[in-house]
C-alpha cells in the first residue's frame, strides 16, 4: 500500500490533486490551531514586554539600550518588530497575536517555496503537513514573542541562499536577512558567520564577496546608535577570564546583578524539560536522528548542492541545538524556555531532514538498524517520562491484590502496589511507571516491524521495510505526541476563556481610571501588556519585566541606569507615582512590605486578566 500510494503521489492528475489537497489540510489545520490558541491559551509575560517596549521604543518615549531606561536584555528588532503592529493598528494582545498568526504565514510560505525548489514540490507538501500535524509549532508561534520574527526571516533567508545559481541580488537578501536574524535574537549569532563560509563554499568567492561586505557592514552599522551600552550584549558570554582581562564590571557596572527569578534546578526538572522538549517537535527531533542514521552516500545526493545545503542547515541546527542545551539545561539561564529555544531555529532542522530523506540510502546498514531500534525504545521510554500527566492512568491502574505470590481478593491501584512492596514514593512511581511504560511500548513496536517486516519479505517481497516503518513511526508519533488537541504537551496553557477579550476588559477599565499621562507604579505575575491601553502612561522602567529584572541590595543609581529594580526603590517610586497598579496576588505582600499603606485610596480593582489565573484582577490605587 504505501509503495502504491508512492506511485500515485507522483503521476499526472492525481498526483496534483492529491498534493494540493495535503497543502490545504496543512494550512487548515496549522491556522484553526493558530487562532484558537491565540483566543483561548494564557499570555505570558514575554509578550509584553516585546509589545509594550516595542511600542514604547516606536513611540520615541526610550532608546534601545539607553541608561536609565528600559531593560534591552534582547537585540532591537525584538521590539521593533512586535511594536510596529501596536504602533500602527489597536494596540493589544490581539493585535499582537494575530500580527505573530500573519508573520507564521510569510514563514510557512517561505519554508514551502525553500523545500519546493530543493526537494520538489511533495516534499514540500509533506513537510508543510507534518509542520502543521505538530501542536508546538502553532503553540509558539502563535504568539507575539521573537520565536516567530526569526523563524520568518530564517526561512526567507534560505530561500535566497540555498541551490545553485543564485544571482548577487538573491545572496546580497539572504545575508541581510541573517544580519536581521542576528539583530533580532543575540542568541542566534552563529547563522551569519556559517552563512558567510556557506556562500562562499556553494556560489564561490566572485559571486558572494558583495553579499558577505554588505552583510558586515550592515550589521557593523546597525551597532552604532546604540554604542558603547550595545556590547554589553556580545561581552556578557564571553569566559570569566576574559572579562576579568578587559575590565569588564568595571566597563558593566552592573554586571554584578543577578536577577531574583533565576533559580537552580534540580536535575529531574531538567531531565523532564529534555524530554517535553522531544516530545513537542518529536518529528523534528527524531527524524534528524534518523537522517544521520541514513545519511545518504557521496553517490546519491541528487546535486552537489543538496549535499552542501544540507550540511549547511545540519551544521546550524546542531550548533544552535548544542547551544542551547548549554544555556538553559546546564547553565540555569531559563531552564523550561528549552523548548521555545529550538522554535527559533526549526527551518533550519526542517530543510536539513527533507534534504537527508530525499536522498537517502533506503537500505539501512545492520548498524544503522540496531542503533535505530535502541534509539526508539530510549526515546519512547523518556516521552513517557515526560508525558506522565497524560499517562495518570497507567499509575492508578486497577490490578489484582498479591501477597506471598497469591492473588487475593478486590484490586489495588498499580503505584499502591509497588510502593507496599518495595516502599518506592509516589512522586518516584508517578514518573517512573509512564517510562516504563513507554519503555514496553517500544518493545512491541520493534516486534511489530519485525513481524511485518518478516511476513512482507517472504509473501509480497518488500524491501526497504524499516526504511518505511522509520517514516511511519515519524509521522505517526508527530500526530499521537500532539494529542490532546490542540496544544498537545502545552494543553494546560488553554484557560477555556477568551484571553484576548479579557485583556480588552482589563485594558478598557484602566483606561477609563487612570488618567492620561499619569506616573504608574506597577507590580504584576502576569504580563504589563494592561499597560499599553493607558494613553501616554509614565512607567518605572525597570518593573515592566517584574521579578526577572528585579534583584537584592545594589547601587540604586547602578541598578537604575542598567533597568533594574529592587526593594528600595520600589519603596521610592511608590511615593512618586500618580497611581499603583497592583495584581491582586501582589497585594497582602505589599502590605506588609509597606508598599500599601493606609494612606493610598483604592478606587476599583479590574476584571480578572487571564482565566488561567484566580489573582490576575489588578488593584488601582490612587497616591496622596
Amino acid at each position: 500500500m504505501i509503495l502504491i500510494g508512492a506511485r500515485n503521489w507522483r503521476q499526472g492528475k492525481s498526483g496534483r490533486w492529491l498534493r494540493l489537497v495535503v497543502i490545504g489540510a496543512a494550512v487548515l489545520i496549522f491556522f484553526a490551531q493558530a487562532f484558537f490558541m491565540a483566543r483561548y491559551f494564557d499570555v505570558t509575560m514575554d509578550e509584553g514586554t516585546y509589545l509594550l517596549k516595542g511600542f514604547l521604543f516606536l513611540k520615541g518615549d526610550y532608546q534601545p539600550f539607553e541608561d536609565y531606561g528600559l531593560w534591552t536584555n534582547k537585540m532591537p528588532l525584538a521590539f521593533y518588530i512586535p511594536g510596529l503592529a501596536q504602533y500602527l493598528f489597536m494596540p493589544g494582545l490581539q493585535t499582537g497575536r494575530y500580527f505573530s498568526i500573519f508573520l507564521s504565514a510569510l514563514m510557512l510560505i517561505g519554508l514551502w517555496l525553500t523545500v519546493r525548489r530543493n526537494a520538489g514540490k511533495n516534499w514540500a507538501a509533506v513537510a508543510l503537513l507534518v509542520f502543521a500535524l505538530n501542536t508546538g509549532t502553532a503553540y509558539y508561534y502563535m504568539q507575539a514573542i521573537t520565536q516567530v520574527i526569526t523563524a520568518a526571516l530564517l526561512a526567507w533567508a534560505l530561500y535566497f541562499l540555498l541551490g545553485e545559481g543564485r544571482t548577487r541580488l538573491e545572496l546580497g537578501l539572504g545575508a541581510l536577512l541573517m544580519v536581521m536574524v542576528v539583530f533580532t535574537r543575540q542568541n542566534l549569532l552563529p547563522v551569519l558567520p556559517l552563512a558567510c563560509l556557506f556562500v562562499f563554499w556553494q556560489h564561490g568567492w566572485r559571486r558572494g564577496w558583495p553579499a558577505i561586505i554588505g552583510a558586515v557592514v550592515v550589521f557593523a552599522g546597525l551597532h552604532l546608535p546604540y554604542w558603547p551600552n550595545i556590547a554589553r550584549t556580545w561581552l556578557e558570554w564571553l569566559p570569566g577570564s576574559v572579562k576579568r582581562w578587559i575590565g569588564y564590571s568595571t566597563l558593566f557596572p552592573s554586571a554584578g546583578l543577578t536577577p531574583i527569578a533565576r533559580q537552580k534546578m534540580s536535575f529531574w526538572s531538567r531531565f523532564f524539560v529534555f524530554w517535553e522538549t522531544y516530545r513537542i517537535f518529536f518529528a523534528l527531533q527524531a527524524g534528524a536522528l534518523l537522517a544521520v542514521l541514513a545519511w545518504p552516500r557521496k553517490g546519491h545526493w541528487k546535486s552537489s548542492a543538496d549535499f552542501k545545503s544540507a550540511v549547511f542547515c545540519g551544521v546550524n541546527f546542531l550548533v544552535l541545538l548544542v547551544i542551547h542545551f548549554w544555556a538553559s539545561l546546564l547553565r540555569d539561564e531559563c531552564v523550561y524556555c528549552y523548548p521555545g529555544y529550538l522554535a527559533f531555529f526549526l527551518p533550519f532542522g526542517i530543510i536539513f531532514v527533507v534534504l537527508c530523506l530525499k536522498s537517502a540510502r533506503r537500505r539501512l546498514l545492520p548498524v544503522a538498524q540496531g542503533a535505530g531500534a535502541l534509539l526508539l525504545l530510549v526515546s519512547v521510554a523518556g516521552l513517557g517520562y515526560s508525558a506522565y500527566k497524560p499517562l495518570q492512568w497507567v499509575v492508578d491502574l486497577q490490578v489484582p491484590r498479591v501477597r506471598d505470590l497469591r492473588i487475593q481478593p478486590g484490586t489495588i491501584e498499580l503505584w499502591r502496589l509497588l510502593s507496599n512492596k518495595f516502599g518506592w514514593a509516589y512522586d518516584v512511581l508517578e514518573r517512573m511507571l509512564p517510562a516504563v511504560f513507554g519503555l514496553a511500548c517500544g518493545g512491541l513496536i520493534l516486534l511489530a516491524v519485525w513481524a511485518i517486516s518478516r511476513w512482507g519479505r517472504r509473501k509480497y517481497e518488500w524491501k526497504h521495510t524499516a526504511w518505511y516503518a522509520a517514516l511511519a513511526i515519524l509521522f505517526a508519533g508527530n500526530v499521537i505526541l500532539s494529542i490532546p488537541y490542540p496544544g498537545g504537551a502545552k494543553s494546560e496553557l488553554n484557560c477555556e476563556s477568551d484571553i484576548l477579550a479579557s485583556h480588552e476588559q482589563v485594558g478598557q477599565y484602566l483606561k477609563s481610571v487612570v488618567p492620561a499621562g499619569s506616573l504608574v507604579y506597577w507590580e504584576n505575575d502576569v504580563t504589563p501588556l494592561p499597560l499599553i491601553y493607558i494613553p501616554d502612561v509614565r512607567v518605572f522602567p525597570g518593573q515592566l519585566n517584574h521579578q526577572f529584572s528585579k534583584v537584592v541590595g545594589g547601587d540604586l543609581d547602578i541598578v537604575a541606569r542598567k533597568g533594574f529594580w529592587n526593594d528600595e526603590l520600589a519603596a521610592r517610586w511608590a511615593l512618586e507615582a500618580d497611581y499603583l497598579l497592583i495584581a491582586d496576588s501582589q497585594v497582602e505582600r505589599l502590605m506588609d512590605q509597606g508598599i500599601l499603606t493606609r494612606e493610598m485610596d483604592e478606587i476599583g480593582e479590574s476584571p480578572i486578566t487571564t482565566g488561567c489565573r484566580e489573582k490576575s484582577t489588578i488593584h488601582v490605587y490612587k497616591a496622596r
